[in-house]
């Protein structure tokens, strides 16, 4: 198991589900639709140096990952105000090369 120190200044950065999206070959630290989330990302993204290859979604490309669903190697995806299309479209592009 693997711990993350709390942060006082993200009160909702225990919801590791929306900052990455954890896969067998690579984790996506991604960029919230809320500004205020958006600290929370480098928070949790030194856990994740040293288990997986990290990709970030930038700029525009809003994505959360708790709008992910990967089953039986597809990634399904919600669009919502805070998961645009842009976003997803920078995490097909992060996955593509492994299958």
């Amino acid at each position: 198991m693997l711990q993350i120190p709390a942060d006082d200044q993200c009160p909702d950065s225990c919801f590791l589900e929306d900052t990455a999206l954890v896969l067998d070959e690579i984790a996506v630290l991604t960029r919230p639709g809320s500004d205020a989330r958006r600290a929370e990302v480098t928070g949790v993204a030194p856990a994740f140096e040293n288990i997986a290859r990290l990709c970030r979604s930038k700029r525009r490309r809003r994505l959360k990952a708790a709008m992910c669903c990967v089953l039986d190697g597809t990634c399904f995806v919600g669009v919502t105000t805070r998961t645009t299309s842009e976003g997803i479209e920078a995490l097909r592009k992060h996955v593509e090369p492994f299958g």
